[in-house]
């Protein structure tokens, strides 16, 4: 058994108690309470930093502070054999790190970064892990959709026609995106009026389309124009589609990325770490990506009926995160 796993389970009571679940001013406090003499908080969030050296890791979490919380207070435990500077940075609630601050944390000696995202994908076992693929991209494109009501056309409701809209454009990642093509449209905004009995005169439709690669990107934000323009034009309404931030490619370092895996295999088993085409996910740091090497994981959990995540589950997870640290300073920290 590992044996940074192993000291995991002889610290199960400490390490999974009073875990917080959410970004608060006591997850702060909480992680002050550690004992770390380097804590930070920044305007995206709180970085722990553990061990110094000349060599950094950076490890980001994306979603539930839990597992990096756990995974804490077990690299605190060996802090002493670090031979590095290890940074934990727990990002804001809304699932986009707001980049403010964070050239501080790419400008540290020997930057490197290990995004973890913990995931619930259909036929994906509790306990594994998605590993990228070495230069898989992920684009990420915000759009809004306006469905808007044309004057003097009786029995037009924009909003039942916006949600007709948000069916047609899953239809598009369900039917029409090839198996090798990953494209993702998620749709999470939807704004209509302000009165039960009244129909709007607007409706508002915000989302985010995904892709690995700009090729497809491209394709599908043109079948989405047609899409979008052609529904809405077929219930008498008027479309608006404005095509909002982008954000740049994620893309993860070879080297990096099988070092990482390595020690993460070592915890969870190399049979339970796949490689992947590339995660929908991972896009909240993907200005890390384009400035340090970069690594991005996305691990399987389950829940339990109170909605937390599962203990063997926090503990693999803390333990591979601890792991991956440990063994990347004892390789030197060194990809070049």
């Amino acid at each position: 058994m590992n044996k940074v796993y192993e000291k995991a389970l002889s610290m199960k009571a400490q390490i999974i108690s009073d875990l917080p679940i959410a970004h608060s001013k006591a997850l702060y406090d909480n992680l002050k309470s550690l004992g770390c003499e380097q804590l930070q908080e920044l305007p995206c969030g709180f970085v722990c930093t553990f061990g110094r050296g000349e060599k950094t890791l950076i490890i980001l979490e994306s979603g539930s502070p839990v597992i990096l919380f756990a995974a804490a207070r077990l690299i605190k435990k060996f802090e002493s054999d670090l031979a590095g500077c290890v940074k934990l940075f727990f990002g804001t609630a809304d699932g986009i790190c707001s980049y403010d601050g964070s050239d501080e944390l790419l400008k540290a000696d020997g930057a490197m970064a290990l995004s973890l995202r913990m995931c619930s994908e259909p036929g994906l076992a509790s306990g594994c892990m998605l590993s990228a693929q070495p230069e898989s991209y992920m684009l990420r494109q915000e759009f809004q959709i306006k469905v808007k009501a044309v004057p003097g056309v009786r029995r037009t409701n924009p909003l039942t026609i916006a949600l007709r809209v948000n069916l047609a454009l899953h239809e598009l990642m369900a039917q029409e995106c090839p198996p090798h093509e990953m494209v993702h449209v998620q749709c999470g905004v939807l704004n209509a009026g302000q009165v039960a009995n009244v129909a709007a005169e607007v409706a508002v439709l915000k989302g985010v389309l995904r892709s690995c690669g700009t090729d497809a990107l491209k394709r599908a934000k043109k079948r989405m124009e047609h899409i979008t323009a052609e529904t809405v034009k077929a219930f008498l309404a008027e479309p608006e589609l404005e095509w909002l931030m982008a954000y740049p490619a994620v893309k993860t370092d070879e080297k990096l990325t099988k070092r990482l895996a390595d020690a993460i295999a070592d915890v969870i088993g190399k049979e339970n770490l796949i490689l992947s085409l590339g995660g929908r996910r991972g896009d909240e740091y993907s200005l890390y990506s384009q400035e340090i090497p970069f690594a991005h994981f996305e691990y399987a959990i389950n829940k339990t009926a109170g909605g937390n995540v599962a203990e063997e589950d926090i503990l693999k997870g803390a333990a591979a995160c601890a792991n991956a640290a440990l063994t990347y300073f004892g390789g030197g920290g060194d990809c070049d």
